[in-house]
């Protein structure tokens, strides 16, 4: 009896063994043949600095659907990015102001462009700004203009902020004081220091917020949201950013220096928001893959939450040499 116990004992030691060899036999196969992590293929995507956090979240949402592809974003103000966009070999390039575009990459470089979304300028102010209670659409020109009062705009040959700012001052002339002899462009120029001409956007918005250092800056409306700061909305003649009045933009004209020491002469404009894939991109399909998500439906809120208003339907300009097929469909 003790040694069929003994038997029995070793029997179901022996099964033990062999059914715990069996398992890690088959989690070691399990295990070997599973597919290996893939390298992840790179987007590389350049975009105005004013698209930075709207970008960001259109990335996240991208790379989610495709878990295959990390989008790689750099953002820059629009002139320079077009500038760098070929010696990066970037996939995609979004763009305040398709004109860049057309004059500094087209036909070479790029051969088209799709405006999707468009913004307007605006005046910004902090919870110290002088006379902040008092500002209104009606009366910002004079709020600003008092000697005590201080105000700056972007540097207008690196940013369309600061040259859609100089327009907005050339149209507010018309606007307020046509036949009244009054030269409001040339006041506002004249009394802002070259000081308060500031690299872009975001860093001027950061001087707007160092304690009497600015009281007002003029940014394109998304700036003002993306950091929640409270803005004066300007009328649509002189914003910039109602397409419907495209003609009467077009009517303005102003000089800016350009980035190889002259100046140049650029005409008034609605603010539209272009993306385009250059001609060298590496990563064509997947280029076009972002592009169609950026102009998905999906995504019109993430743009509108920032201050974006989107073109529906999307605008190919007519400088465009050729028209994308997957655009067509």
């Amino acid at each position: 009896m003790e040694k069929t116990e003994k038997n029995k004992n070793g029997l179901t030691g022996k099964i033990m063994i062999t059914a715990i060899v069996v398992f890690l036999i088959l989690a070691a196969i399990i295990l070997f043949n599973r597919p290996r992590n893939r390298q992840r293929k790179h987007l590389r995507v350049m975009a105005a600095v004013i698209l930075k956090n709207s970008f960001s979240a259109i990335a996240k949402e991208f790379e989610e659907k495709y878990p295959d592809v990390e989008v790689l974003l750099e953002t820059q103000p629009s002139v320079v990015i077009t500038r760098l966009a070929p010696l990066r070999n970037c996939d995609v390039l979004a763009v305040v102001d398709s004109r860049l575009i057309e004059k500094m990459l087209a036909p070479k470089k790029a051969s088209w462009a799709v405006k999707f979304a468009c913004t307007e300028m605006v005046l910004v102010y902090s919870g110290k700004s002088k006379y902040k209670d008092k500002i209104s659409a009606d009366n910002w020109y004079d709020i600003i203009l008092q000697k005590d009062v201080k105000y700056g705009y972007s540097d207008p040959t690196l940013n369309p902020a600061g040259y859609f700012t100089l327009l907005c001052w050339k149209m507010a002339e018309d606007y307020y004081f046509k036949n009244k002899n009054r030269k409001l462009y040339n006041e506002l120029v004249n009394n802002c220091p070259k000081n308060n001409v500031i690299y872009d956007p975001p860093t001027l918005l950061s001087v707007l917020q160092t304690p009497g250092a600015l009281d007002y800056a003029f940014v394109p409306r998304p700036h003002a949201e993306d950091l929640s700061l409270p803005y004066i909305k300007l009328p649509k003649e002189i914003n910039c950013g109602y397409p419907p009045l495209e003609k009467h933009y077009n009517k303005y004209q102003i000089d800016v220096p350009n980035y190889r020491g002259g100046t140049e002469t650029i005409s008034g404009s609605y603010m539209d928001i272009s993306i385009t894939i250059p001609n060298e991109a590496v990563n064509k399909d997947i280029s076009e893959l972002f592009v169609k998500f950026v102009l998905s439906k999906k995504v019109e809120k993430i743009l509108s939450d920032s201050g974006f208003h989107i073109i529906k339907p999307p605008v190919i300009p007519n400088w465009c040499t050729e028209v994308p097929d997957f655009f067509k469909s």
